[in-house]
């Protein structure tokens, strides 16, 4: 990391805690007199290679990108035992949060902007040649206008070739996860497309995607059978066909996510 983005422990300023994740906890903070999000590294994740190299991904990635659709990074301790993230703090948290807890209630016009924001921003990271791997509701944050920012970058991996990436297998979250990644088979930046889709559904229905199923009865589903979550009666038809396209069975036949921007865009604001 540029040791710019270095920021000693005694620096940052710890507020109230806002969320937890399986392998830290994230405070509201100061930094420099900015209102900042601190990711804090479980003291017992130190000992765990497999956390500890989540930790320098994310650091590795977020040092590398700047966009306005994925979270900007501050700094970051990447001394033990103090292992921490700095990112910009966002007023109204995770997408999670708006549609399942505070269920406040979201137009058309700002889900619409959060599609095409996320679309932007992802767009971005496959012409870096990344691959997010866990994109899901509770992995996108909104500021205060609903901007989207793509955020954890954990699992996030660098494309080694432009057909195929041999990675890990079932990596991410079984309900927004592609067949060809739950069936350990090949996978490209198409992965990240069909995880896309089942944000789309989940932006229309306001539920949680496959909810009361097991994740391992999900995965066998999706790959088996192709399931999917049924698309509400209410969703616009130019919406339901891209969720189809992006959640298609064959990666081959998933827009990408420039594709899906310009299909967004297409459709009326309200």
């Amino acid at each position: 990391m540029n040791a710019a983005f270095e920021i000693p422990p005694h620096a940052v300023r710890f507020g109230a805690q806002v969320g937890s994740g399986g392998f830290g906890v994230v405070f509201k903070g100061v930094y420099a007199g900015e209102m900042v999000a601190i990711k804090k590294i479980h003291s017992h994740a130190l000992g765990n290679a497999a956390s500890v190299a989540e930790f320098q991904s994310e650091v590795a990635v977020l040092s590398a990108v700047r966009h306005p659709n994925i979270v900007r990074f501050v700094g970051a301790c990447t001394m033990p035992p103090a292992l921490m993230i700095v990112t910009e703090f966002l007023e109204k948290g995770t997408l999670f949060d708006v549609l399942h807890v505070s269920k406040e209630p979201v137009g058309w016009r700002e889900r619409r902007g959060m599609m095409v924001g996320l679309c932007d921003g992802m767009t971005y990271l496959h012409s870096r040649g990344l691959l997010h791997r866990d994109l899901k509701s509770s992995n996108l944050l909104l500021d205060k206008d609903y901007t989207v920012k793509v955020a954890d970058f954990g699992l996030t991996r660098i494309v080694s070739s432009p057909t195929a990436a041999p990675m890990t297998g079932q990596c991410g979250t079984f309900q927004y996860m592609a067949p060809e990644v739950l069936a350990n088979r090949p996978y490209t930046e198409k992965a990240d497309v069909f995880s896309f889709g089942i944000l789309l559904w989940e932006l229309v229905a306001r539920k949680l995607p496959f909810f009361g199923m097991a994740p391992m009865q999900v995965g066998l589903a999706v790959v088996n059978t192709g399931l999917r979550p049924p698309i509400p009666r209410d969703c616009p038809r130019p919406l339901a066909i891209l969720m189809r396209r992006c959640w298609e069975q064959d990666f081959r036949h998933r827009p990408s996510f420039k594709e899906a921007s310009k299909a967004l865009e297409a459709m009326p604001s309200h």
